[in-house]
């Protein structure tokens, strides 16, 4: 193994398929290279509605939690108390100098998911939860592996922080 011990957090758009395959891989790799895995709170809901709407009333809870007891992934509380949400303000302001700019990255994220004509005005587009993982993430020196490669992402990518799934397992079989 090289390298000190990391924090390898799984975005959803990597954590699940119907059999798990990418976070079984992840986490097999990630125990070899003294990685730990986790995944977020919301990553964990989204992903706990989708095999509940899949499975309907044969979802089991228990299965559901089993897989990631049995993978060694962790869940990571997020929690926006003060500390918190002021350093996350403190790195978008860092990173988008003018409220112009700010609300540009966040229409430019909206935008990704809806079609081409949609419209808003830039001031009433929400910041999605992306955001608020990935600055996180940021802040606490931790890796991510997703797949999006939208705003939210870009400054954990340039800092060769956020990872698709086959950057992933290529990072993690560089650390064994």
């Amino acid at each position: 193994m090289t390298g000190e011990a990391a924090t390898l957090w799984v975005d959803t758009s990597v954590v699940w398929g119907p059999t798990a395959t990418k976070l079984r891989t992840i986490a097999e790799l990630a125990r070899e290279s003294d990685v730990k895995v986790v995944v977020p709170a919301q990553v964990h809901m989204e992903t706990y509605r989708q095999e509940r709407t899949r499975h309907g009333e044969a979802f089991s809870i228990h299965v559901f939690r089993g897989i990631f007891q049995q993978l060694r992934v962790e869940l990571a509380e997020m929690k926006l108390d003060m500390s918190g949400a002021e350093a996350w303000g403190e790195l978008l302001c860092r990173r988008y100098r003018s409220e112009e700019a700010w609300q540009a990255a966040k229409l430019k994220c909206i935008k990704a998911r809806l079609p081409a004509d949609a419209t808003f005005q830039a001031k009433r587009v929400p910041m999605t939860t992306d955001w608020l993982m990935a600055l996180e993430i940021e802040r606490r020196g931790f890796y991510v592996a997703v797949e999006d490669a939208d705003e939210e992402w870009q400054a954990l990518r340039e800092l060769k922080r956020a990872f698709t799934y086959e950057e992933t397992l290529a990072w993690l079989r560089a650390r064994i």
